[in-house]
């Protein structure tokens, strides 16, 4: 009886890990997290199940997993070891663990190689979770190793049928735009072919090609590593570029519309495209982060205060504080459940001042 030896999952998504056992049915199984005997809950089933099922993966559940399993001839014989990793803050260690990698695209550690120096080559990576998308920051550290290469790259937000194995076509539509675009979608486009200017665009479905914005004293082509910060939140965004050799920087206030309505969604596949033509690139992306940042709401219902945000947006915890000129921020103990998308904790007010927050650890 084996259990898988090692299974990942983006907090607050479903994910399930299951088992075969030989013999004689039929069984009867326990699972354990970490040695200790599971029950089902209001998340957990099939705890006495050869498929173990958790509907919103929450950081406590990552750990290693076995099974006990017993039949009329005996037992129980324990499983192998797996564990299960939850991840709350998606990038690429652990050489892309979580990521699809598309066209020839590969990791090494925390290193995304892109464009590896042979002309005619498009290629991306998108991150295997859809994220949300309401309100992030995404940052990442973009090389044209060398220099004076082609064609570029863009990181891209997209809800194409293909989904994370979504790539476009090569040379100036960087592996995001031209036949193959990917729609629907929004990206920040790096553009390091000087014909064209060497520089930026933000655009939508796959649209690629001048005009770019120069975005001088950060040169994208410089063969510099280029640290890339988008924030964005209620359809503005603000772009940040530093060259880490020259600390040169540069800097602009982008209209981006509203996201989730160009979308068609509250999250999106996240990733990063890439592709050079007759001009050949080496194109690497590492240092790779992406943030949301979930909307707390809070409403009263039948003298209950509740409190909620998107399910979607994983590894958050809500603490509560009594005072925001002191605060002692503590863990709010009451259990989240998941209603209509959103996760959702109900509260019984005591009539002071109370205030809450979300952290992600």
């Amino acid at each position: 009886v084996d259990v898988p030896t090692q299974t990942y999952v983006y907090a607050g998504r479903p994910v399930s890990i299951g088992v075969t056992a030989g013999g004689t049915p039929p069984f009867t199984y326990q699972w354990q997290l970490n040695s200790v005997n599971i029950s089902d809950d209001g998340r957990i089933t099939g705890s006495h199940s050869s498929v173990l099922s958790i509907a919103s993966a929450q950081t406590g559940d990552a750990g290693n997993y076995q099974v006990f399993v017993s039949n009329s001839a005996g037992g129980p014989i324990s499983s192998s070891l797996g564990s299960l990793l939850v991840d709350t803050k998606p990038g690429f260690g652990n050489n892309g663990l979580g990521w699809l990698a598309n066209g020839g695209a590969s990791f090494t550690g925390d290193v995304l190689s892109l464009t590896d120096g042979a002309a005619g080559e498009a290629r991306s990576s998108f991150y295997t979770f859809p994220l949300n998308i309401d309100a992030f920051i995404a940052s990442f550290t973009y090389q044209d190793v060398g220099g004076g290469g082609a064609d570029g790259a863009a990181f891209v937000l997209q809800n194409s049928t293909n989904g994370a194995a979504a790539l476009g076509s090569g040379g100036g539509a960087l592996g995001y735009g031209g036949a193959a675009a990917i729609t629907p979608s929004v990206a920040l486009e790096l553009n390091i072919y000087g014909p064209n200017t060497v520089g930026i665009a933000f655009r939508t479905n796959g649209v690629t090609g001048a005009p770019y914005t120069d975005t001088s004293p950060v040169i994208l082509s410089s063969g510099d590593p280029i640290s890339v910060t988008l924030a964005y939140a209620q359809g503005q965004a603000l772009l940040t570029m530093t060259n880490t050799t020259t600390l040169a920087t540069y800097s602009a206030q982008l209209t981006t519309g509203d996201l989730p309505t160009l979308l068609g969604a509250h999250t999106a596949y996240v990733g990063i495209t890439a592709a050079d033509g007759q001009i050949a690139s080496s194109q690497l992306v590492s240092n790779f982060s992406f943030i949301s940042f979930p909307a707390l709401s809070a409403q009263t219902t039948g003298g209950s205060l509740v409190l909620t945000w998107p399910a979607s947006v994983g590894g958050f915890v809500l603490q509560q504080s009594a005072s925001l000129s002191a605060p002692s921020w503590s863990p709010v103990v009451a259990p989240v459940s998941v209603v209509a998308g959103q996760n959702r904790v109900v509260l019984s007010p005591a009539g002071a001042n109370e205030f809450y927050r979300l952290v992600l650890p």
